[in-house]
């Protein structure tokens, strides 16, 4: 695009995030850019080959085709009808197969495969033993990530036993959990304690986690993007996607107030595109007219807090961590 090949830039948001970090894992990629943002999604998205198998056998059967050659034969519109199938049989055995001890993300089946090749090993093994070295990074999340989704989620969460229940579904002690999520947050009705389960699970954990690993091989920056959309009602908050808006200095076009609400901060917008256009031409996420934001580092969660005021904060959740973790 006439730009500079020695500056190049990639950036996603969710399933787009998640194929940002794995570019960072891949060898194949290396040398091909120099600095990654990843937006509310982690490095976690990669199958191993076992579940991409069991998958690939769901797929063949449900086509109706013995193998490879069969699918090449069939149309577009027939693969991706198949593809729906597959999703909706997934989307029906969600709470039963992570029972069973199946992956988190069993509602994500078509991922990438640590393959030994193209993906060579675990994600997050290989970034942090420098499958990354000299990529800076800006990493973050939300802070209500979960708001979005809980809205397609029709099972009611309105008393301790229902959170249980849920969260008990990803961790091995869902009293323990939610009892964790109580304490840090005692006003919190059972449905939000379950809202930020979630982001915690599937965003700020994951996001961490990426920092981390990549804080020995390349700048870090962070980020939380915790400006609450008035739209809805209120319920979408900080949802998931919530920022893209103020990324790309779209949330006074027409038609966006259906996700920001009427009258979303302009200045919000400046904040955020300006950030994002910084990093990608000098490596430092600066505010234009804005508190210095200062890079991540292990032992000082340095995150910037992206808001109409913009502030660094210490993004340390130590007690519902602990409890993750145990």
């Amino acid at each position: 695009f006439g730009g500079d090949p020695s500056n190049v830039t990639v950036f996603g948001e969710s399933a787009g995030s998640m194929s940002v970090s794995l570019l960072m894992a891949s060898d194949a990629a290396s040398g091909l850019f120099h600095r990654a943002i990843c937006e509310s999604g982690g490095v976690n998205a990669a199958s191993d080959p076992e579940a991409a198998d069991t998958l690939a056998a769901q797929y063949l059967a449900d086509s109706g085709v013995a193998d490879v050659a069969g699918l090449q034969a069939l149309s577009v519109e027939q693969l991706l009808a198949v593809q729906s199938k597959v999703l909706m049989e997934r989307f029906a055995d969600v709470e039963q197969t992570i029972e069973d001890g199946g992956d988190p993300l069993t509602f994500l089946p078509f991922r990438p495969v640590t393959d030994g090749h193209l993906v060579p090993l675990d994600p997050l093994a290989a970034i942090s033993a420098g499958a990354a070295d000299g990529v800076d990074v800006l990493v973050g999340y939300n802070a209500e990530e979960w708001n979005l989704f809980a809205l397609m989620d029709a099972s009611p969460i309105d008393d301790r036993d229902a959170l249980v229940r849920r969260v008990g579904l990803v961790s091995p002690d869902g009293a323990k959990l939610a009892d964790a999520y109580a304490a840090a947050q005692p006003d919190a009705s059972p449905k939000a304690l379950l809202n930020a389960a979630f982001t915690d699970l599937l965003f700020r954990r994951p996001a961490a986690d990426l920092l981390a690993a990549q804080s020995a091989h390349g700048a870090t920056f962070a980020y939380r993007f915790s400006w609450q959309s008035p739209s809805m009602g209120g319920m979408l908050g900080a949802a998931h996607a919530m920022e893209l808006p103020f990324v790309f200095d779209l949330a006074s076009m027409p038609g966006i107030e259906v996700l920001v609400g009427p009258d979303a901060p302009q200045g919000l917008s400046d904040s955020v595109h300006g950030a994002w256009v910084a990093f990608a031409a000098d490596g430092a996420p600066a505010l234009p007219g804005g508190p210095e934001w200062g890079p991540w580092a292990p032992e000082a969660r340095t995150t910037m807090d992206l808001n109409v005021e913009c502030r660094p904060i210490l993004d340390s959740h130590e007690a519902v961590d602990a409890a993750w973790e145990a």
